[in-house]
């Protein structure tokens, strides 16, 4: 009789003790785990928001990757790229195109005359890594010093209509560049061009470097003077 009151009185005092211990670790992890949660959601809206900035036409002039000395003292060569961003979704992965020309204008009998060196239309993916700012600044979107900046890679690809079930993405990698995006002001910065095709009867021929600006339909804008520079005989852009 005595051994099962002793017993069942650690019984009682074991079972109380972990019941204790559940409603301790669950009132010091609630918290936690409320606030794990506030930060995943919040970054998912940041993310969301930020992504939602980035489909749009781009443009830019760029340095020219025709090296013909003939071709450069017979009048002004211009070179630039237009660029449609067309999707993105929730990773930060985008797709669209980009055309890069070339264009000379040369003075011939008291007038000018243009001429279309170059112009290739290549389809692109690229990705974007997107980060939290904390920290609210007065941020000026023309000093990058300030500036919110994200990183991310372009992949230059033959076609995204391939059999996936017989063919890898890596198949159909022309090139890439490295991204810098500028977010403050809209701008895209693409270096490290890198050519990753290493077919000789293949030949792509872009700049090193370039930045383009996300058009915001102002009369003054690097869109419209690429537009109206580079691709003169193009109305459809």
């Amino acid at each position: 009789m005595f051994n099962n009151i002793i017993l069942n009185f650690f019984l009682c005092f074991f079972h109380t003790s972990l019941l204790d211990t559940i409603v301790d670790i669950t009132e010091i992890s609630t918290p936690v785990v409320l606030f794990i949660w506030f930060l995943v959601t919040q970054r998912q809206k940041l993310s969301s928001e930020y992504f939602k900035e980035i489909p749009g036409i781009y443009a830019g002039f760029t340095e020219t990757t025709n090296k013909d000395d003939t071709v450069q003292v017979k009048g002004n060569v211009y070179s630039g790229v237009i660029m449609k961003i067309i999707s993105i979704n929730n990773n930060g992965y985008f797709i669209g195109e980009f055309r890069y020309g070339e264009n000379i204008t040369i003075p011939e009998h008291g007038e000018f005359r243009d001429q279309q060196l170059k112009d290739g239309i290549y389809t692109f993916l690229g990705k974007l890594d997107f980060k939290v700012y904390f920290r609210s600044k007065r941020r000026h979107p023309y000093k990058d010093k300030r500036a919110r900046i994200y990183n991310g890679r372009l992949y230059i690809i033959d076609r995204l209509d391939y059999d996936h079930t017989k063919h890898d993405f890596e198949d159909y990698i022309r090139a890439e560049y490295k991204i810098v995006h500028y977010r403050d002001r809209s701008a895209l910065y693409f270096h490290e061009f890198k050519k990753v095709k290493k077919d000789l009867s293949y030949k792509i021929m872009l700049p090193d470097k370039f930045e383009v600006d996300r058009t915001l339909g102002l009369t003054f804008e690097p869109y419209r003077g690429v537009k109206d520079t580079v691709f003169k005989n193009h109305r459809g852009l």
